[in-house]
C-alpha cells in the first residue's frame, strides 16, 4: 500500500533529519572513547591477517566491521574521521533501509507507523553510537 503524499514527504524528512543528526556527530569530530581507542590501535597497527586472530587490548568486534574498518583505513588515512566513516555510511544507510521495510514486505498500515524510521533517525543516544567507532553501528 503506498503512503499518501503528505506521510510520504514526512517519512523522507524525517530519514533527512536523522541523516543530518549523523553527519553533526561525524563533522563535530570528537576524540575516539577508550573503547574506540583500543579497537583503532588494532586497525591501524595490525595488517589484515594479523585482525583475524585475537585482537590486542581485550578488544573484540565482527570480522567483516574489523576488516572494513581496515581498508577504510589503508585507502582513506587512520584519522578519526576516516575510522568513523564506516558506521557513519551504515548509520543513514540503515534509515533510508528502513524507510522501504512495510512497503517490501507489505506490512497493513495499521501494524506499522508511516515513519518506520524515526524512533531510530531522532534518538541523541543513536545518532551518538552511529557516529563511533564501534560495531554497534549495525545493531
Amino acid at each position: 500500500m503506498k503512503a499518501s503524499r503528505p506521510v510520504a514527504l514526512a517519512a523522507w524528512s524525517l530519514v533527512a533529519l536523522g541523516i543530518i543528526l549523523r553527519l553533526r556527530q561525524y563533522l563535530a569530530n570528537r576524540s575516539l572513547w577508550l573503547d574506540e581507542a583500543m579497537l583503532a590501535l588494532n586497525i591501524i597497527h595490525k595488517d589484515f591477517g594479523e585482525l583475524v586472530g585475537k585482537l590486542d587490548y581485550e578488544q573484540g568486534a565482527p570480522l567483516g566491521f574489523i576488516l572494513l574498518e581496515k581498508l577504510a583505513a589503508t585507502l582513506i588515512g587512520d584519522g578519526e574521521r576516516a575510522l568513523r566513516l564506516l558506521p557513519l555510511l551504515a548509520g543513514c544507510a540503515s534509515l533510508v533501509l528502513f524507510s522501504f521495510l512495510p512497503n517490501t514486505f507489505s506490512i497493513p498500515p495499521a501494524c506499522s507507523p508511516p515513519w518506520p524510521s524515526s524512533p531510530s533517525a531522532l534518538r541523541s543516544f543513536t545518532t551518538l553510537q552511529k557516529s563511533n567507532n564501534t560495531p554497534l553501528m549495525s545493531s
